[in-house]
């Protein structure tokens, strides 16, 4: 390792194994998840951290936070990641309940999501973490950013280090049971959400998805291999006056799909 940080600044935005850092680096600011010292030496959550940051470093697209590179100094393990200014969907439905009451602001966010979610299900990567925590809205365009991937499960490691309980779906005590549709659910579970905490009375079409994603009986969930194409599709079909910023900034319009 040799990072040599102009500063280090706590966000408070650490969890139950890590500690959260704002710190800049040659005049770039970065976002640096630290190992929480008395777990330094437990090769679990060691296992852990290598996994995020492999997965992490794995996938590049616009809504998934950077991984930047995974560091050891005095102070421990720690990842660090590219910073981002912006507001996590937990945030929004405190300070600005309204962005979430406009119909059109909730689709292109869950477009997005969706985008993002897409190149981890590509790489036979669940997400399986959809808290409003681990969401944001960057400052400028509002456009979704996936921040923490350390609850993430893939077929190279077998297991997870757990999820979020309100958002989770309902196979996850099963390891066996899990794959991308979980990811479906628990989208399903934070629209929900959404609309609970904004008081938001949207059209028919988000109650028809909210419930296609939330069947708890995977069985008769859509099928494995056209379950992407449909629920884009539906969401497009509603989009069609709305448009959406693309990777360089610029609007284009989501077309409706014939």
């Amino acid at each position: 390792n040799d990072n040599v940080f102009d500063n280090k600044i706590p966000t408070g935005n650490g969890g139950a194994t890590s500690l959260s850092y704002k710190v800049r680096i040659d005049g770039k600011q970065h976002f640096m998840k630290l190992l929480r010292p008395e777990l330094q030496d437990d090769l679990r959550n060691r296992t852990l951290f290598y996994k995020e940051y492999e997965i992490g470093s794995s996938i590049s697209n616009s809504h998934v936070a950077k991984y930047e590179r995974i560091c050891e100094d005095k102070d421990g393990l720690y990842i660090l990641m590219e910073y981002i200014y912006g507001s996590t969907v937990e945030e929004i439905l405190v300070t600005d309940k309204s962005y979430f009451t406009n119909e059109q602001n909730l689709w292109k966010f869950l477009l997005q999501l969706l985008e993002g979610i897409k190149c981890f299900h590509r790489r036979g990567i669940a997400y399986l973490d959809f808290s409003p925590n681990n969401i944001m809205l960057t400052q400028v365009g509002n456009n979704v950013k996936i921040v923490d991937l350390g609850f993430c499960f893939n077929n190279a490691y077998g297991y997870t280090a757990g999820t979020t309980p309100q958002f989770a779906p309902p196979e996850i005590g099963n390891i066996n049971d899990i794959d991308e549709r979980s990811d479906i659910y628990a989208i399903g579970r934070l629209m929900q959400y959404i609309r609970e905490k904004s008081g938001a009375r949207y059209s028919r079409d988000f109650d028809r998805i909210a419930r296609r994603c939330l069947n708890e009986k995977k069985e008769q969930a859509l099928l494995r291999q056209e379950y992407i194409k449909k629920f884009r599709q539906g969401m497009e079909n509603t989009l069609s006056n709305v448009y959406i910023m693309d990777e360089n900034g610029n609007k284009r319009k989501v077309e409706k799909k014939k």
